[in-house]
């Protein structure tokens, strides 16, 4: 990856994290008692199927499969990932549907992390 691509990325990543990390809490205060919970879902790299044309131009334009150039994105750019694999559409649906269900309403103001262990922090 472009080192000054790499910088702005991390830098407007971490601005909006932490807006997001930020926002819910009193986005939770300002709707107390009406039912209404807010928990946002912040993704990481999910494996999309509009991503079918574009992973194969780029691999062969590298000379790499696209199961290498999967791979990659979990050893070369987000190296830190726990998961260390694309997350599914399904998985984050899943995640979701729990948020919303009446199991969840004790969770308030919360953001919920479905990035596969990207961000290594407890904020």
């Amino acid at each position: 990856m472009n080192p000054d691509l790499a910088v702005r990325t991390a830098l407007v990543t971490g601005f909006t994290r932490g807006i997001v990390f930020a926002a819910p809490c009193g986005l939770a205060e300002a709707t107390s008692g009406t039912g209404v919970t807010v928990n946002p879902v912040l993704t990481g790299p999910t494996w999309v199927e509009t991503q079918s044309e574009r992973p194969p131009q780029l691999a062969r334009s590298a000379g790499r499969s696209v199961d290498e150039l999967q791979r990659g994105t979990f050893t070369v750019r987000e190296f830190s990932s726990l998961l260390g694999r694309y997350t599914t559409p399904e998985e984050l649906a899943n995640l979701t549907c729990h948020v919303c269900s009446p199991a969840a309403v004790p969770t308030n103001g919360a953001s919920l992390r479905a990035d596969g262990g990207i961000v290594r922090n407890c904020i």
